[in-house]
């Protein structure tokens, strides 16, 4: 199935996602990120410049890409995972050490500032496209974008959704 994916001012890209904070050094990073990159199996986790210029270097204009502390407190967040750790009772083995350290990287993280949800949006266009959807399994779509007058030429933006909600991760801001 063919349909028009983009007016005249372009398709939206937008996310909400686990990134760092800006200007950690290696020795934070190391500290503070990747053991959460470890017990989350991340290979590794963006910046929020980072993820900036990744877009812009890919063609979009990025109007937000921000912290969701500048929103709202996300300290209730990170007790979730404090809580959910002492659900989790020692001695811990295997996959249960696994979800306490996680629990524990997170937090720790999170309350010092140095591991942030971000959240953005970003157009690519102006340009015209189409999207193209394929059944994948049962329910699931794949839509791939094409624009072939986009900047960035080329580039195959493709995203994968359930036909209910999909997969949604819920953060709480007082």
């Amino acid at each position: 199935m063919r349909s028009p994916a983009f007016s005249s001012r372009g398709a939206v890209f937008a996310g909400c996602d686990w990134l760092c904070a800006d200007g950690m050094t290696e020795a934070e990073y190391t500290e503070w990120i990747e053991p959460l990159c470890v017990y989350s199996a991340l290979p590794s986790v963006l910046s929020l410049s980072e993820l900036r210029q990744s877009l812009a270097v890919a063609g979009f204009t990025v109007s937000v890409c921000r912290d969701l502390a500048e929103v709202g407190n996300m300290e209730p967040n990170w007790r979730l995972f404090e809580e959910a750790g002492t659900t989790i009772p020692a001695p811990r083995s295997g996959t249960y050490e696994l979800l306490w350290q996680h629990t524990v990287s997170t937090a720790r993280a999170g309350h010092a500032g140095k591991f942030v949800v971000g959240t953005w949006s970003a157009v690519l266009g102006p340009c015209r496209g189409t999207v193209v959807r394929r059944p994948v399994r049962g329910r699931r779509s794949r839509a791939e974008v094409r624009a072939p007058d986009a900047p960035g030429a080329g580039l195959r933006v493709a995203a994968v959704g359930s036909g209910i909600a999909g997969l949604t991760t819920a953060f709480r801001l007082q």
